[in-house]
């Protein structure tokens, strides 16, 4: 079954015998099975440049998805989320300690409802991929860096992840040097002392490292970073009102970084598919606000950029994020009888889930 269904898909994708040969390895069943293992930053196929996974499952996905448009459901996948189960974030570690703790006023419910529609926007900014990587963190404050330069004049921003992330775990008091995550908090850290060179300078490599930092940029590159460092306005550890900081943000015409938890059924439900994986996740990129018996997997971290009122939702809305896992999810998106997710790469979390569960809170004041 194999061989046939590799032989009509490189017949159909012209596949080069190394395409071929890294699928095999992965002994798919299905154009499903072969969708699920390109479209999975967390899985390695040998012979497969990020490009050509990108272009031959969305190309899959066309094909192996029902008939009627709006219910689509995707094969359920499982990428890397960045913050370890184990990683329990009860405290901040002493050097965050800085921070303001349990900040914010709680939302009423229905609070946010007379609020009006916020997007923000650049003319050129297209959504990135982490990868296999747990860099979320570096590729939702970048954003909110490209965001603050483009106000300061750059036309269109593109700074570099793999700078950010390596200052993180190299040149700040994280903790956790040959983990493959972080806190936002560290991050801002990087971003105000280090500064962020351009992806030009210095590239963001997708597949998981040797080194969890990645490589040291040449001093050039260090030295031309340097040159462009940001501000920290604020940032917050577990505020009680993360929904009003975030919106507050908005409201300013900024983008926020948020880091929140990510929740699976617990046993014997569980089959590895997250609020963040679910098949409304990946098609529509609407992220469920979990059962209060759902466990946590996680976490991940992303940069809010819209709000879209629904007087439907407990506390008055959805907010709007650029995820970090390119164009596959949300690919659906805009949907019809979805809430407002404005294009493939984006998310939209409810009001109620941010205030509930928002781990950190971090808005950028511009270039220093």
């Amino acid at each position: 079954m194999t061989q046939i269904l590799l032989k009509d898909l490189a017949s159909r994708h012209g596949l080069t015998g190394e395409e071929v040969d890294g699928l095999a390895q992965r002994n798919p069943a299905s154009a499903a099975d072969v969708y699920r293992c390109l479209a999975n930053p967390a899985l390695t196929v040998t012979g497969w440049s990020a490009d050509r996974r990108s272009a031959v499952a969305r190309a899959l996905a066309w094909r192996i998805r029902r008939p009627h448009r709006q219910r689509t459901r995707l094969p359920p996948l499982r990428p890397h989320h960045g913050p370890r189960p184990e990683d329990d974030r009860s405290q901040p570690p002493p050097s965050l300690s800085h921070a303001d703790q349990e900040a914010g006023t709680p939302c009423a419910p229905g609070a946010l409802a007379s609020e009006g529609r916020i997007a923000l926007t650049l003319p050129s900014w297209p959504v990135k991929q982490q990868g296999a990587r747990g860099t979320c963190v570096a590729f939702a404050t970048t954003a909110c860096c490209e965001f603050a330069l483009a106000a300061a004049g750059e036309p269109a921003p593109n700074l570099s992840e793999q700078f950010l992330f390596w200052a993180t775990k190299t040149k700040t008091a994280d903790p956790n040097h040959d983990l493959d995550w972080s806190w936002l908090g560290y991050c801002a850290q990087a971003a105000e002392a280090e500064g962020i060179c351009t992806e030009a300078e210095f590239r963001y490599d997708p597949d998981k490292l040797a080194q969890v930092a990645g490589p040291t940029p040449p001093a050039a590159v260090i030295a031309a970073a340097r040159k462009t460092r940001f501000k920290t306005a604020r940032y917050v550890y577990k505020p009680k009102g993360g929904a009003a900081l975030v919106l507050s943000a908005l409201k300013q015409g900024v983008p926020a970084a948020i880091s929140l938890p990510v929740f699976k059924a617990p046993p014997p439900h569980e089959d590895g598919t997250t609020n963040w994986t679910a098949s409304r996740a990946w098609a529509h990129g609407v992220v469920s606000t979990p059962p209060s018996d759902w466990v946590r997997a996680g976490g991940h971290s992303v940069c809010i950029v819209g709000f879209e009122p629904d007087p439907s939702e407990p506390l008055g809305g959805y907010f709007v994020c650029r995820n970090s896992w390119g164009t596959l999810f949300a690919m659906e998106a805009p949907s019809f009888g979805e809430p407002k997710v404005p294009q493939p790469g984006f998310a939209l979390i409810s009001a109620t889930h941010v205030e509930a569960c928002c781990w950190e809170f971090l808005q950028i004041g511009g270039v220093a």
